[in-house]
């Protein structure tokens, strides 16, 4: 009697084992083509063949430019170890919610360049190793509150889709996130605190949007934060103290907006600031203290705008100036002082040669203040 049940039991474990490798079997051979042949080209097996221990086998799985219109929830199952999923360049127009379930081990994400419109509040959901999402060049136009929740990312793109807002909850929550481009979107609407929680933030894009204004404290805890981009939207001001807790920014992209004045304060707290575009705007006067401060400032884009004078003391106290590109303004007459070598750094190259009324005498005195070191078209 004891043996029978010995042989029952051997026999039931055999069976549980088949139906589990058949199960495995089965679903391979019915997932979507593309999937389904790409597994058996890294397997060197027929999908009849495969079994879960092969799934298990199994880091990166590249399905870019596959034509794919659409996938099943179970196309990914028993990819236990996968690492980094490309479905870059398909037709897809979403995801089935549960498709990534139980790759918990995913760190790269690729989707860009599909025809994504919508996509399930959950789908992320459990990807806690995930440290790249790629959602660029899609349809997107609405993000759900939750899509990031949990996640531990540390770069997320969102280039050249079409969101027009950023609601609060979005990003609550990411405080690994180092890089988040929203360029190329109609975003004309930021909510405040969007961005509270991203204190490890290093890169910010968000050019090429609708934007015609920002909450004051949008920046308030970007305190590791140092790239920004905001060039080409419709903004025609700052507030004061916009950039009060971005002290580390050393990259700054404000050109080609419809800026006309600038608060002397403006930068007051960007002491890091390295590069500084303000190009391609309605700027007419800036304030004398506008730089102050600004001791690592190595470049300074002021073209394209409709600059017709400038304040003695602008470029003073400026050690590391290398650029001042002023062409394309309404400059006339400058100022001595303006560029003396008591105030303007022996360094420094300025660029004011095109799209200016310079006198000849203004003109005279330049080259002889500066030499070799300015561009003015004699």
């Amino acid at each position: 009697m004891k043996f029978i049940n010995i042989t029952k039991t051997i026999l039931l474990v055999l069976m549980t084992m088949i139906s589990y490798q058949s199960y495995a079997l089965e679903n391979v051979c019915t997932r979507t083509g593309v999937v389904r042949y790409k597994l058996e080209s890294l397997l060197q097996k027929p999908c009849h063949e495969i079994k879960n221990t092969d799934l298990e086998q199994v880091t990166h799985l590249d399905l870019k430019d596959s034509q794919i219109t659409s996938l099943k929830i179970k196309d990914f199952e028993g990819l236990t170890q996968l690492k980094a999923l490309s479905l870059d360049k398909n037709s897809l127009t979403t995801l089935p919610l549960g498709i990534l379930q139980g790759q918990e081990k995913l760190e790269y994400i690729s989707l860009k360049q599909n025809k994504i419109s919508t996509l399930p509040e959950n789908l992320f959901q459990g990807l806690t190793n995930l440290r790249t999402l790629d959602l660029s060049y899609n349809e997107i136009q609405q993000i759900p509150s939750t899509l990031f929740r949990g996640l531990n990312v540390e770069d997320i793109l969102l280039t050249s889709n079409k969101i027009e807002n950023i609601q609060p909850e979005l990003f609550k929550g990411l405080r690994r996130l180092r890089e988040l481009k929203l360029s190329n979107n109609q975003i004309s609407k930021i909510s405040a605190g969007s961005f509270s929680d991203l204190q490890n933030l290093e890169k910010l894009f968000l050019s090429k949007n609708q934007i015609k204004q920002l909450p004051s404290n949008l920046l308030s805890n970007a305190t590791s934060l140092q790239f920004l981009n905001l060039s080409e939207n419709k903004m025609t001001s700052l507030p004061p103290g916009f950039f009060s807790g971005a002290e580390n920014l050393r990259i700054l992209y404000l050109q080609y907006n419809w800026l006309s004045e600038l608060n002397s304060n403006l930068f007051r707290y960007t002491t890091n600031l390295s590069y500084l575009y303000l190009g391609g705007n309605k700027i007419n006067t800036l304030p004398e203290s506008l730089f102050q401060g600004l001791s690592s400032l190595i470049v300074i884009g002021l073209n394209d705008n409709l600059i017709s004078s400038i304040p003695d003391g602008l470029f003073q106290g400026l050690p590391a100036l290398e650029l001042v590109l002023l062409s394309f303004n309404e400059l006339k007459e400058i100022s001595y002082y303006v560029f003396s070598p008591l105030g303007f750094s022996t360094k420094a190259y300025l660029s004011i040669s095109s799209g200016n009324l310079l006198t000849s005498e203004t003109k005279q005195m330049l080259k002889t203040q500066l030499g070799k070191n300015v561009d003015i078209g004699m």
